[in-house]
């Protein structure tokens, strides 16, 4: 397993995990019609671009397959966190989770950020987030629910 930053030729492959994770792993978490619609972010291209520059991207790779990914958007916020469906279980959230935590630490930062669906809140409340507030995201006519989480780092 092996953690390294994202190049702009991994974009097509991050937009596909992305589109792959919500379309399977967050299905019992969220209604159809709310799948479509969040999933649907998969298709922004110039969006994903800005999201590549603005932020760390970082990948996790197995045997050279990206199977993971993370981003850090102004040293303390994760913006993303997705694994494949079919690597879920086998501790690449945590090794990512950890790794981008240790990046926030370097910058000097006490405490990290995020918004988290309601599939990955126990996995963050798992790993010492407390959730601060639910949020109801209006998008394409439909409400998403996801929570801001932060944690105290040491």
């Amino acid at each position: 397993m092996k953690i390294r930053p994202a190049l702009h030729s991994d974009l097509d492959t991050i937009r596909s995990l992305f589109y792959d994770v919500i379309t399977t792993v967050n299905v019992n978490d969220y209604s159809p019609e709310e799948i479509k619609v969040w999933a649907s972010g998969a298709e922004d291209v110039e969006r994903w671009k800005k999201k590549l520059s603005d932020q760390e991207f970082f990948v996790c790779e197995i045997s050279e397959e990206i199977v993971g990914f993370t981003s850090l958007l102004n040293q303390n916020y994760i913006d993303h966190l997705y694994v494949s469906q079919h690597h879920q279980g086998l501790g690449i959230a945590s090794k990512l989770l950890s790794f981008i935590e240790s990046k926030v630490k370097v910058y000097g930062t006490q405490k990290v950020k995020s918004d988290v669906s309601i599939t990955a809140r126990p996995f963050f409340e798992h790993k010492g987030y407390q959730v601060v507030k639910r949020n109801e995201i209006q998008h394409k006519g439909e409400v998403l629910i996801n929570f801001d989480v932060i944690k105290e780092l040491s």
